[in-house]
């Protein structure tokens, strides 16, 4: 009979347990949390550090791409925001791809930039991508205005489609959309002095001149 009673007198104990837990969530508006996919952009990283290694990589280091996703995932141009899926999409089709060249290009398309060999945009506009953000990361860098001001500068400016990580890293290598696309990339996560850099100063300068054109300003 006691046997008994301690049984029912659990039951009711963990009833009760049940019954207070599930009162607190509804007065105190707590809501059950489950497991969920990893964020859009630890996927993208992952997959493109994955895929893209040596000189099919677009990134310095995954704390770069983080960084830098993060910083178009938050943008306030809706179609900067949304563009991270489509570098998602190409990162996994490079995982697949074994001829060096097509994986270049699946890589290429994954990047910051999007840019192919061709200097097209896979994902989005790059310049409104440059423009956008060189606006927000590296606000004291003398642009023109965001929208058609800064678009028509950055149409004029040089396109290099076999650009590679290596080539990031050149003095006077050309002041190129690509070199200054990679350094902005890495300026979302140290502004200098990237920030100069992706304005068409050391790297991405031409020649003899040890500063971008267009009438932008660099940095050191």
């Amino acid at each position: 009979m006691k046997t008994t009673h301690r049984v029912a007198v659990r039951n009711v104990a963990a009833a009760l347990a049940v019954f207070a837990a599930a009162g607190c969530n509804a007065i105190f508006g707590f809501e059950e949390r489950t497991l969920e996919e990893p964020e859009l952009c630890d996927q993208y990283c992952k997959a493109i550090g994955d895929a893209c290694r040596d000189d099919d990589k677009q990134y310095d280091d995954s704390s770069v791409c983080l960084t830098a996703c993060n910083r178009i995932a938050s943008s306030d141009n809706e179609t900067i925001a949304e563009s991270i899926g489509c570098r998602l999409e190409f990162a996994r089709q490079a995982a697949s791809i074994t001829e060096p060249g097509e994986k270049l290009e699946a890589c290429r398309s994954a990047g910051f930039g999007t840019l192919d060999r061709n200097s097209s945009s896979s994902c989005g506009d790059a310049c409104e991508l440059y423009c956008n953000l060189m606006a927000t990361v590296c606000p004291d860098e003398d642009l023109p205005e965001v929208g058609e001001p800064c678009s028509g500068f950055c149409l004029a400016l040089e396109r290099e489609g076999d650009f590679t990580a290596a080539d990031a890293f050149v003095n006077e290598g050309g002041d190129t959309l690509q070199c200054r696309l990679w350094h902005l990339a890495n300026a979302t996560k140290q502004s200098e002095p990237h920030c100069g850099h992706a304005n068409g100063s050391q790297f991405c300068s031409n020649p003899g001149t040890g500063s971008g054109g267009g009438g932008a300003g660099g940095g050191g």
